[in-house]
């Protein structure tokens, strides 16, 4: 019975420890909340506007995990086939990093798609970028701000064309977005951090 009474406290302590954290999870709260922030972006190739509403470009919501690894794809992804609102979990993601996790790769020159296209400058077409209104050589690692608004274009449109005019084409709901609850309840690692202290002290709570 002494033995019972014993151990029966520390399960009492790791079932309120437990409690905690799943209203910290479900709340982003505790005093700390985790970055949660959004940009948007479009991608034109010879006039015509990729499609990132497929779901293969969507991050599942079930893959918001509150413990175990963290992934690349967690800290910055789309959710819910929104083709032009980036979710952005972590304040040292850059454009490459998104676009990365979405298997395409750029310089300033080259763009290769996740289909195995290639698209190089020529004679005739140039690979442009436009961040915020103004012409960037390359945003490869160019951390994503909150409210950014990025246009990659491969075609015959001059650096003035693309700021004066195809630039309006980019999404501007960003803030409307930050406003809102993360769909998937991400907390950008967060919550794995805090899954694994909580589990090592209570492992030295109970054996120690």
């Amino acid at each position: 019975m002494k033995n019972f009474l014993k151990y029966l406290k520390y399960w009492v302590v790791f079932l309120l420890l437990l409690t905690l954290y799943f209203f910290w999870y479900t709340h982003g709260g505790m005093g700390h909340s985790a970055p949660h922030f959004h940009a948007n972006f479009a991608l034109y190739i010879d006039g015509k506007r990729y499609d990132f509403s497929l779901d293969k470009y969507s991050q599942d919501i079930a893959g918001c995990r509150a413990w175990g690894t963290l992934y690349a794809k967690d800290r910055v992804h789309l959710h819910e086939n929104n083709p032009d609102t980036i979710h952005i979990h972590h304040d040292g993601v850059t454009w490459w990093d998104f676009f990365k996790n979405n298997n395409i790769l750029f310089n300033e020159t080259l763009l290769v798609m996740d289909d195995g296209n290639i698209y190089t400058n020529n004679e005739k077409n140039t690979l442009r970028f436009i961040l915020n209104w103004e012409p960037v050589s390359d945003p490869y690692n160019v951390l994503i701000r909150t409210k950014d608004r990025l246009l990659i274009n491969y075609g015959t449109e001059s650096a003035d064309e693309l700021s004066l005019w195809k630039f309006l084409d980019v999404s501007d709901n960003a803030e409307e977005y930050n406003k809102k609850d993360d769909p998937g309840s991400c907390s950008g690692g967060h919550g794995a951090w805090f899954f694994s202290s909580l589990m090592q002290n209570l492992h030295k709570i109970m054996w120690h």
